[in-house]
């Protein structure tokens, strides 16, 4: 695989998980000291959507600009709301144009306001959760229910669905 479509998976890795350990990256994605190397210069210095945190791992930034660090790499944790992920992040390409494809039909049909559809939903509860999560690190807890998340969101998406995640 070539450097370009690996720093375009870790930029997605990055929107989807916030940060990534270098120590992770590397065997992952099959880098050598020096590819890592290309890789962080490119995604920190170049396209400056990420920072390094105490040399062991990659912080999602995005397209807030340069200078501007997340608040956690700075030192107090960040707003709830500023870790929300756009859908875009999440949803794969092909279900993405379908809905674009969708509104725009609808559009051009001068229905702005949306259509009435009949959905199915599914609803996930992840038993005793916040008993296996309350004394645990925020990142630590992440880490812990994200799998599980992510079973479910690459579920729908194999139907051709979409998903949606809630986070208090």
């Amino acid at each position: 695989m070539d450097i370009s479509a690996v720093s375009d998976q870790v930029v997605a890795l990055l929107q989807q998980r916030g940060r990534l350990a270098y120590r992770m990256l590397k065997p992952q994605f099959q880098l050598d000291d020096e590819q890592l190397a290309a890789l962080k210069e490119e995604l920190i210095d170049i396209q400056e959507v990420a920072v390094d945190k105490d040399g062991k791992m990659l912080v999602w930034k995005g397209d807030s600009g340069a200078g501007s660090v997340p608040s956690e790499v700075r030192g107090s944790p960040a707003p709830a709301t500023a870790q929300a992920l756009p859908p875009a992040s999440y949803t794969p390409p092909h279900l993405a144009e379908r809905i674009r494809a969708e509104q725009a039909a609808l559009e051009t049909r001068g229905i702005a306001d949306g259509e009435r559809k009949t959905i199915t939903a599914l609803f996930a509860d992840i038993q005793d959760s916040t008993t296996l999560i309350e004394d645990l690190d925020p990142e630590a807890a992440r880490r812990l229910i994200d799998p599980a998340l992510q079973l479910m969101m690459d579920a729908v998406h194999r139907s051709s669905g979409m998903a949606m995640t809630w986070k208090h």
